[in-house]
């Protein structure tokens, strides 16, 4: 189900603001969930733009996670839900 997990270790550490050395960066091909939820997140208004949006991984939104959001923004209670009731 689903396309395959891609990750670079490499193309994830060494990544800059170029994106002549960026594989598939920001292209509906090679983008995380992750990246497409900072990317929204900086598109509103609520998270710095400093920090690349392809920097964050699934695990940078998990509980307890410190996110640079900008003034009072920020995420609630977790909550598990639980598709097989």
């Amino acid at each position: 189900m689903g396309e395959k997990y891609k990750f670079s270790l490499w193309d994830y550490m060494f990544a800059s603001g170029d994106p002549a050395r960026r594989r598939k960066d920001n292209t509906e091909e090679g983008i995380f969930c992750s990246q497409l939820i900072a990317m929204v997140y900086q598109h509103m208004g609520i998270m710095r733009e400093d920090v690349g949006a392809g920097k964050f991984l699934p695990g940078a939104f998990a509980a307890g996670s410190a996110l640079p959001f900008i003034g009072d923004a920020g995420l609630g209670t977790e909550y598990l839900i639980d598709f097989f009731v």
